[in-house]
């Protein structure tokens, strides 16, 4: 059977809906006393001009590791670095990336760990090349750790405006706190949330989006040809009902034949001719007509065994908990959240999503971003671009690099082919 799989981003979505939903409970938790003090560490963050952030984020639904994300931010207003990895455990995949933008240089790179890339020589390589882009202005981002456009600043409407629904969402939660001064001014937060304290509201949003997940996605499940006599294919179509939670299996039938064609002039052969090649032909398809439709419940086989991609009737968030430190100076150090979200399917099932985040900071506006493969900068200038792209560099300017073995960039790997770079350089490298 052909499925439809439309929900590849579900495990990330509910594990976001969580960090959301139960991170603004475990914010609570963390600032309760002082809750401004941290709420400012925090947003301080968040506007800062320059930092370094590292994030480590698993999700486990029934217990078991589904997908692992890492990431580690260097920002500032001339450079922006970023380094993430993610792991599904349920789709065995494994992809790394890495980004450095200044100056209007942009160089990245995008790793499949479950693939092989192969030279022109045919070396197998398990890092496929590098892209160095130039652009007519500064890529860096201003906007610091959020990424925006422009700059981010404490007394901006917006920031302002996220503090207020902050404030709002978090309402008494912050009294469930303790706070411990550890050495050297650092102050020690952490809480817990239980799911008799999380007001109703949290619950309501959680089992909206986790149902939202289910209306309209699932229209189409199911494609497949069940039958073949060589005049007439079967086909059986199954779409799913999302007000009833049904589905409805049509049955359909399309008759066709084969056209053989004269391989050099592509002429229609009659039956019979000595020059027909079984192998050579194309399919005319005639009217096709319904057999038969029916309206069946559903069955939890008709999404697969992974039970979190059957749909959703309801979601509540079990408990958050968190800790957090600031330094001596009130500015962020690290936090940690766990917290897990009970949801129901429509089938009775329960699917129970942990999420367990980790995050930390240093280097609060006074981090520079280096770039990463040592040479590149210093190679990749506006004139090499030029010399090396030609009269095409004002109409693509993007060069393809490896590293030596110690991590630097090999001049001599650099290749630029406008023409067909993506059939001439990359496919052939990329090996399932």
């Amino acid at each position: 059977m052909h499925r439809i799989k439309t929900f590849m981003t579900r495990p990330v979505a509910l594990m976001l809906c969580l960090v959301l939903l139960g991170g603004s409970v475990a914010a609570a938790a963390l600032n309760a006393s002082p809750y401004e003090m941290l709420k400012n560490a925090v947003f301080d963050l968040l506007t800062a001009e320059s930092a370094a952030v590292d994030i480590d984020m698993r999700m486990l639904v029934n217990g078991e590791l589904r997908t692992h994300e890492t990431s580690h931010r260097e920002f500032s207003p001339s450079a922006q670095y970023t380094r993430t990895s993610h792991t599904s455990a349920a789709d065995d995949f494994s992809i790394f990336s890495v980004s450095f933008d200044s100056g209007g240089l942009s160089i990245f790179n995008t790793i499949n760990l479950n693939h092989t890339y192969l030279d022109a020589s045919g070396k197998a390589h398990r890092v496929p090349p590098y892209c160095a882009v130039r652009r007519d202005e500064d890529y860096a981002s201003e906007g610091g750790l959020l990424g925006t456009d422009t700059a981010l600043n404490r007394g901006d409407i917006y920031v302002r405006f996220a503090e207020l629904l902050l404030d709002t969402a978090v309402g008494s939660l912050k009294n469930n706190i303790s706070v411990r001064d550890a050495a050297d001014g650092v102050k020690e937060l952490s809480g817990t949330v239980t799911a008799q304290q999380i007001p109703e509201i949290y619950n309501a949003a959680a089992s909206v989006f986790a149902m939202s997940q289910s209306t309209g996605a699932y229209r189409y499940i199911s494609n497949e040809m069940v039958g073949d006599d060589g005049k007439y294919q079967t086909w059986r179509t199954i779409t799913f009902n999302e007000s009833s939670f049904t589905k409805t299996v049509t049955v359909t039938r399309q008759s066709y034949e084969k056209v053989f064609t004269d391989p050099e002039t592509g002429a229609e052969l009659p039956a019979g001719d000595p020059r027909i090649d079984q192998d050579n032909y194309h399919i005319m398809y005639g009217d096709e007509e319904q057999v038969s439709q029916r309206e069946e419940p559903l069955e939890p086989a008709d999404f697969g065994e992974d039970k979190l991609a059957h749909p959703m009737k309801s979601a509540r968030i079990d408990y958050a908990s968190g800790d957090a430190s600031l330094d001596s100076d009130g500015r962020f150090i690290n936090a940690s959240f766990t917290g897990r979200i009970i949801c129901e399917t429509v089938f009775g099932e329960i699917v129970e999503i942990e999420v367990i985040a980790d995050g930390s900071a240093n280097g609060i506006n006074s981090t520079e971003p280096q770039c990463p493969i040592p040479g590149a900068q210093e190679l990749f200038t506006e004139e090499y671009f030029e010399s090396v792209i030609g009269e095409n560099y004002s109409l693509f300017r993007a060069l393809y690099f490896d590293t030596l073995p110690d991590g630097s960039v090999d001049p001599d790997s650099v290749v630029f082919d406008y023409a067909d770079f993506f059939s001439s350089y990359i496919d052939p490298r990329l090996l399932d």
